[in-house]
């Protein structure tokens, strides 16, 4: 799909508030708890950033991620014609802006997914926010954030848990330093 300037700006907008709530959460290990006790550890990586918003651009992800986190992305480097179509890149911006409330918001909205199933993968592990309409996915052993969608679009599933607790730590830390949220 070819995008225009104004969506060019749009995008940029996006990208860059969403890169520095993302900016929150690169850098830390989460480990979440469920209502039953199983206990699952989660991250967000740099480089996932880009794979994340679903915009195409020249830049690598690493770049692509400085130059939003900076404010210094130009329409020069989003391409022109996008992969996904415009509904699609909207509803992931939209979700990349309020990524952070996935784990610092009301998590009382938040449910842990245990395999969510799409038609183009199953995801281990998904975060989702109903009220909020978004669900952000995890993959490999090591779970990292790779996918956001529409939660009414994130429905199959295996099953659902409520959150009862976050705790935070950093990537260079043994132990988890400070509880996020607990019920």
């Amino acid at each position: 799909m070819r995008v225009s300037d104004t969506r060019k700006q749009k995008i940029i907008n996006s990208c860059v508030v969403g890169a520095r709530k993302y900016s929150r959460l690169v850098g830390h290990y989460f480990e979440l708890t469920t209502e039953d006790n199983q206990v699952f550890e989660i991250q967000f990586n740099k480089d996932d950033f880009k794979h994340l918003t679903g915009i195409s651009s020249f830049l690598s992800s690493n770049d692509f991620y400085k130059n939003c986190i900076n404010g210094i992305i130009t329409k020069q480097n989003i391409n022109d014609n996008q992969k996904k179509d415009w509904n699609s890149i909207k509803g992931k911006l939209n979700i990349i802006e309020e990524i952070d409330e996935m784990i610092y918001g009301n998590i009382n909205d938040v449910l842990l997914v245990d395999v969510l199933y799409t038609q183009t993968r199953n995801f281990p592990l998904a975060l989702r926010n109903d009220t909020k309409d978004s669900a952000v996915a995890f993959i490999d052993s090591n779970l990292h954030a790779r996918s956001l969608r529409k939660a009414r679009h994130s429905l199959e599933v295996k099953a659902t848990y409520q959150i009862k607790r976050i705790r935070e730590r950093r990537k260079n830390e043994e132990t988890y330093s400070r509880t996020i949220y607990e019920k």
